[in-house]
């Protein structure tokens, strides 16, 4: 998680003989937040730090809409995951025990994934085409936590200055619910689905 500076892995296994396609897995992950701290000198940024094992199921239904020379691809996807968050050494100056910094949260993920591209053998990249990922994670099932993501990601490819050549242009928005209502459960923040370009420090926000 290059955003967050912090890692993790997942083991999985995939059935794809036969519609739809069905992915489980198993993993564990460290997660960090940073936040603000008023001192003497001014304001400095700190961070905490906590630890995630989850349990997962996807399922896939790809669709090959291709009629042309640029294949057309499009896939419906959703997941339901068991989250539980331990190890959080959250300070209570943020107005959170630590009982309540650490449970379960169990997010519900629906999204669409359209790809439209045309490329030779020898590009590395399409010459022209267009994705387009968009996808809503939230949390109707309960736990300790709630929250909610909607993610919407595009990609542009266009012919370069040379053979073989093309330009890569990336947009994005990350926008997250983090309080859903005045009674609700402690927010959880998911992790951050846009990029950061080097050379910029990472940041967490509800909009991105």
């Amino acid at each position: 998680n290059v955003a967050e500076r912090r890692s993790g892995g997942r083991l999985g296994v995939t059935y794809a003989a036969r519609l739809p396609i069905i992915s489980a897995w198993a993993g564990s992950a460290g997660r960090s937040e940073q936040f603000d701290v008023r001192t003497n000198a001014g304001i400095a940024r700190d961070t905490y730090n906590w630890r995630e094992s989850s349990l997962g199921l996807q399922v896939q239904v790809p669709l090959q809409l291709t009629r042309s020379v640029f294949r057309t691809n499009a896939t419906l996807f959703g997941s339901i995951e068991a989250v539980r968050v331990s190890n959080s050494t959250r300070p209570a100056s943020l107005g959170l025990d630590t009982r309540r910094a650490e449970g379960d949260v169990r997010p519900v993920t629906i999204g669409l994934a359209y790809s439209r591209q045309y490329q030779w053998i020898r590009d590395i990249f399409p010459v022209h085409g267009q994705f387009v990922n968009v996808f809503l994670r939230s949390t109707p099932l309960g736990g300790t936590f709630t929250g909610r993501q909607y993610v919407a990601q595009g990609r542009l490819f266009i012919p370069g200055l040379a053979k073989h050549h093309g330009v890569r242009i990336d947009v994005g928005v990350d926008q997250q619910v983090l309080r859903l209502s005045a009674d609700a459960p402690t927010p959880y923040r998911f992790v951050n689905q846009l990029p950061f370009a080097r050379g910029y420090s990472s940041i967490s926000a509800p909009q991105m």
